[in-house]
Formats: structure tokens, C-alpha cells, sequence
């Protein structure tokens, strides 16, 4: 193929990997306002208003691990059907595709911490310094990537502090990633699909689909030729 030709298939290539990387992140902020709208809210009673303090009604705290367990799921079910839906764009298979995925779904759970956050602060606003032994509903939240890695760098250099809720925004990419490498293990043909061969010349190459076994079956043998004889009926010497 020109070198023209395998250029424009690239630049296609990359306009397609971009558009999925912008659709999953869209997914990501549905997924985000879902789990605002379902996610629990934690009732407590204000003790001091200057310095936002507050003690927790009983049976209330289990609702921030709720919460968690719900976005866990929320971003189970946006990176894989994301991931599955763009393994079905069969002639742009590969590791362009693969990686766009993936990049997009970590940023894209970040971004459904941040939104699921804004539709449930909207949803229970408050006063920022309610009156004392008032009960006010705090927002369920997640406290997305610059947490993790600020408590895994601290976890490296020795200081005991305490796992928030960040590590929730692995799942997305964990399960995009599965995703995308159970289809790529589970797919015989050796260019996943495409229609491309698997040098990457860009040269379309054609195979037909499997053909149905049909044993052949052998035709009888003809039947065997007499003595040849001469004239007079006598074989010849």
C-alpha cells in the first residue's frame, strides 16, 4: 500500500481511538450523576459550628460504606460495557484502541468521583456552618486519584496514615483492561478481526469464513478390464 494511503488509515485510526476516548468519558460523567442520585447520604449533629465538627447518628456510618460499594459498581459496569462497545468497532482492533480505552477509563473515573460528588452536594445542600445540635446530611464522596496517590506516596515514605476512599476509581480501569484482554485472548483470527494483516501495512486481506465439514466420499472403482485376446478368441502369445 502508498505511503500515502497507510498514512490517511492512521490518521482515521486516531480520529476513531479519539471519539472513543471522548465517549467514554461521557459514560463516565452518566455514571456519575447515577451514583449521585442513588448514593446514601451520612446524617450527623453538628458540636461546633466554627470548626465543622460533628458526631455521627448511629447507625449512619455504614451508609459512606454503601456508598463506596455503589460506585464500585457503577464503575464495574461503565468499564466494561464501554470496553465491550468498543471492541465492536472491529476494523480499529489493536493496541491503539486498546490503550485509548484504557487511558480514558482512568481519567474518566476520576471525573465520576468529581460529578457524582457535585450531583449529590446538589441534591443535600447545607449551611457551610450549621447552628449547633442540628442534624445535617453530608453528601456521600470519593476522594479520586490525587488522594491515592498522595496516600500510596506517603505509604512509601513510612507514614501511617489512613486509606480513604480513592482506591475506588481503580475499578473502572481494572475492568476495562480485563475486558479488553479477555477479547483479544478469546479471538482466533490473527489480526482480532480487522480485516488487516498483521504486519500493519494497512493492505486489506480477505478471509473467507469456515466452511462446514462434508466428508468426501469415494467413487467406486470401475470395474476391472477382461483378457485381451486376438481375433480368433485366443490370447495372444
Amino acid at each position: 500500500m502508498p505511503y500515502d494511503k497507510r498514512a490517511t488509515t492512521r490518521t482515521r485510526q486516531v480520529r476513531v481511538v479519539v471519539c472513543v476516548m471522548v465517549a467514554v468519558l461521557a459514560a463516565s460523567l452518566l455514571g456519575g450523576a447515577v451514583w449521585g442520585l442513588l448514593a446514601p447520604v451520612e446524617h450527623v449533629v453538628v458540636v461546633d459550628s466554627a470548626q465543622g465538627l460533628g458526631t455521627v447518628l448511629s447507625g449512619e456510618s455504614a451508609h459512606e460504606f454503601d456508598a463506596v460499594a455503589l460506585f464500585v459498581c457503577v464503575g464495574l459496569v461503565t468499564g466494561l460495557l464501554t470496553a465491550i462497545a468498543a471492541w465492536r468497532l472491529r476494523g480499529f482492533r489493536g493496541p491503539l484502541l486498546a490503550a485509548g480505552v484504557i487511558v480514558a477509563s482512568l481519567l474518566g473515573s476520576q471525573v465520576m468521583s468529581w460529578f457524582g460528588g457535585l450531583v449529590a452536594g446538589w441534591r443535600h445542600p447545607h449551611h457551610a456552618h450549621p447552628p449547633v445540635h442540628t442534624v445535617v446530611a453530608l453528601p456521600a464522596s470519593i476522594d479520586g486519584w490525587p488522594d491515592l496517590l498522595r496516600y500510596i506516596g506517603e505509604h512509601l515514605v513510612g507514614r501511617g496514615t489512613e486509606a480513604g476512599t480513592g482506591a475506588a476509581v481503580l475499578i473502572q480501569p481494572l475492568f476495562a483492561a480485563l475486558a479488553v484482554l479477555v477479547a483479544a485472548i478469546v479471538n482466533t483470527a490473527p489480526d482480532l478481526g480487522t480485516g488487516l494483516d498483521h504486519v500493519g501495512t494497512g493492505a486489506f486481506v480477505y478471509y473467507p469464513p469456515p466452511q462446514p465439514y462434508q466428508p468426501q466420499l469415494r467413487q467406486p472403482l470401475p470395474p476391472a478390464a477382461g483378457p485381451v485376446v486376438d481375433g480368433a478368441g485366443q490370447p495372444p502369445s
